[in-house]
């Protein structure tokens, strides 16, 4: 373990991620305390940046993941079992960090995977109740994985994989709003998921600005969570807002 936490300023946005999925599954009681009163909670999330792969660390705190909650697992050496991780707090990586290194390694399109306390009868189960952290757990479910986007660990719980962390974390939820979407079911990290396409947004505002004046009524169509609304309302116009999906009005 290398004490620096330097890397949380590069993976700002990762980390901001890991903090909002681990509260949504927390608060869904997917990611349980291990007793009640404690504030370390079960299960796990990983993703996977240029250095290496980020991942919540050991008896974190799920409910509200603070900077020394997160990990950077920069290699491990599966001949000599030795994980080099870099971490603010001194906390080890979640026991799930060679199964997760296992799996970015046999499916390279893959940049999350998350673990919770919880199954899902749509996926297949494994035949034996591997102890976290052995060799036998990080590489049994690797050929369920191969048919499949998550597997069931027997007596344990779901992992599960995604090209991001809102498709990986899909396998984990009940099965009666899989297929939900964000839009509805998880208003709460639309702005998250979307946030690259919010670039553009001060272009259009000033766009706006320069074609129509403070007196006039702005319809915004299609509005989502606010991300026009709420800077035209500081600019001083009025708007109305349309959108198709209660759960964008209610964000």
């Amino acid at each position: 373990i290398i004490r620096d936490g330097n890397f949380l300023n590069k993976h700002k946005n990762e980390f901001e991620q890991i903090k909002l999925f681990c509260n949504i599954l927390y608060m869904k009681d997917l990611m349980t305390s291990f007793y009640i009163g404690s504030k370390m909670s079960h299960g796990s999330i990983a993703m996977k940046v240029e250095d290496g792969f980020l991942i919540t660390a050991r008896g974190s705190n799920k409910k509200n993941i603070g900077i020394g909650d997160v990990v950077l697992v920069k290699n491990i050496d599966w001949e000599n079992r030795v994980i080099k991780i870099l971490s603010l707090s001194g906390k080890k990586a979640s026991l799930n960090a060679p199964l997760v290194d296992n799996i970015f390694k046999n499916f390279r399109d893959k940049k999350a995977v998350v673990h919770t306390h919880s199954f899902n009868s749509q996926y297949k189960t494994t035949l034996f109740a591997e102890t976290p952290g052995t060799l036998e757990y990080a590489t049994i479910p690797i050929d369920f994985l191969k048919k499949s986007a998550a597997v069931n660990l027997k007596d344990h719980g779901i992992i599960s994989m995604g090209a991001d962390l809102f498709e990986a974390l899909l396998p984990t939820l009940k099965p009666e709003i899989i297929n939900g979407n964000c839009y509805e079911n998880f208003p709460e990290l639309y702005d998250l998921l979307y946030k690259r396409y919010f670039k553009n947004v001060p272009d259009f505002i000033k766009l706006i600005e320069s074609n129509a004046q403070r007196k006039s009524t702005i319809l915004d169509m299609a509005c989502g969570t606010g991300e026009v609304t709420i800077p035209l309302l500081k600019k001083g116009f009025k708007v109305e807002t349309l959108d198709i999906n209660s759960g964008m009005l209610r964000q």
